[in-house]
């Protein structure tokens, strides 16, 4: 479902309809500033997509409630996985997607400084993608005992992929951590 424009400014969803009319800083907040308590940059914007389209899925939204009861009901889950979200880099989606494109096919008019700057990000980008891989373990001790469906389908489809192990391995034979 999608909210219009209009409805999003007047229900105050992501920004307070009064700061932005009169342009000043008092307390009012807006639902997504009073919900915002996430660890990472991406669950920042998933926060922020699912407040302006909402879930319709009756299925999907009592999946989501599963989870929320387990997270609930039990504090070790819930203060574990906020521990291990904070081990990941804030950018990690950002990160992801670096290494899902092809690179555009660069004219060597185009190399000299470009070329230096691009190879400093992709080296940025591999270490935070290490770092990503490196808080797995400590996800996969949070997770191993969860029982919804949500959180059980991270631990067998991340945390107990040997890919992710195999790509840390490569990682960590080419560069030093220090």
């Amino acid at each position: 479902m999608n909210i219009d424009a209009t409805s999003v400014e007047n229900l105050e969803i992501i920004d307070p309809f009064h700061n932005a009319l009169l342009g000043t800083s008092n307390k009012k907040r807006s639902l997504f500033q009073m919900f915002k308590t996430t660890k990472t940059v991406g669950g920042t914007r998933l926060l922020r997509a699912n407040l302006l389209q909402p879930l319709k899925d009756i299925e999907t939204i009592n999946t989501r409630l599963d989870c929320l009861d387990e997270l609930m009901s039990n504090e070790q889950l819930f203060f574990g996985l906020s521990q291990v979200l904070r081990k990941f880099p804030k950018e990690t989606d950002r990160v992801l997607c670096h290494f899902c494109f092809k690179p555009k096919k660069v004219t060597e008019a185009v190399l000299g400084f470009d070329n230096t700057r691009r190879s400093q990000n992709m080296i940025s980008s591999i270490i935070l993608l290490k770092t990503a891989l490196d808080a797995l373990p400590l996800l996969a001790k949070v997770l191993k005992d969860a029982k919804c469906f949500l959180l059980a389908n991270v631990y067998k489809s991340v945390c107990e992929n040997d890919r992710y192990a195999s790509i840390r391995k490569k990682i960590g034979e080419v560069i030093d951590d220090d």
